[in-house]
């Protein structure tokens, strides 16, 4: 049976309920990160042997931060020096504000003694270089007045003319005896492979 248009059972748009707007909460996980605050500069006193000396840093700079600036000044490398803090002695890795160190605050710069002693032992070991290398220079000035002399007679053979026998054996013990003293000089490093070059120009006669 047909309806009217004007039914009451008629569904119009204002019958239907509008829906519910849902609002989005924030969340809950988000992390506000705090800017990292700057570092602050100290300037430490480093006492050294009759000096005190001034370096400016951060606070933040460990011990070996602090003995690299105190290299130039001090004319010490890093691994030669060991600064003392209220008497005691930090590792490199030690940050200076975590130990206490603070602006004004005086430490003692001792040389390191192992390195000391390294030093020591390179010197002593340069200055025995160094006399053997004196030791074949002179044996080098009487290899090479030899070898004038060897060359002349061989250009005088050479010119046709005569030799007495023994000349050659006397400069050849001569030059025996060089290759002797060579032998006897205790040479290590640089001296070494200069004895070796004077032993080898010999034998070649």
């Amino acid at each position: 049976m047909p309806q009217d248009d004007d039914d009451d059972s008629c569904i119009t748009a204002d019958s239907v309920a509008p829906a519910t707007d849902i609002e989005s909460s924030p969340s809950s996980c988000s992390v506000t990160s705090q800017p990292s605050s700057s570092s602050t500069l100290i300037t430490v006193k480093v006492a050294h042997r009759l000096r005190m000396h001034e370096v400016t840093l951060s606070a933040d700079s460990t011990f070996g931060d602090l003995k690299t600036n105190l290299a130039p000044l001090t004319g010490l490398c890093p691994n030669e020096q060991r600064l003392l803090f209220k008497g005691k002695p930090n590792e490199d890795g030690d940050v200076l504000r975590a130990s206490g160190v603070q602006n004004h605050s005086k430490l003692l710069l001792i040389d390191n003694p192992a390195s000391k002693e390294k030093r020591s032992l390179e010197a002593r070991q340069n200055e025995r270089i160094a006399k053997a290398c004196q030791a074949v220079a002179v044996v080098r000035v009487e290899v090479d007045k030899l070898s004038v002399r060897v060359k002349s007679l061989e250009t005088s053979i050479g010119n046709g003319n005569k030799i007495a026998e023994n000349t050659f054996a006397m400069l050849s013990e001569l030059l025996m005896q060089q290759l002797l003293k060579l032998d006897s000089i205790d040479a290590e490093g640089e001296a070494r492979a200069q004895r070796k070059t004077e032993v080898h120009f010999i034998r070649f006669y």
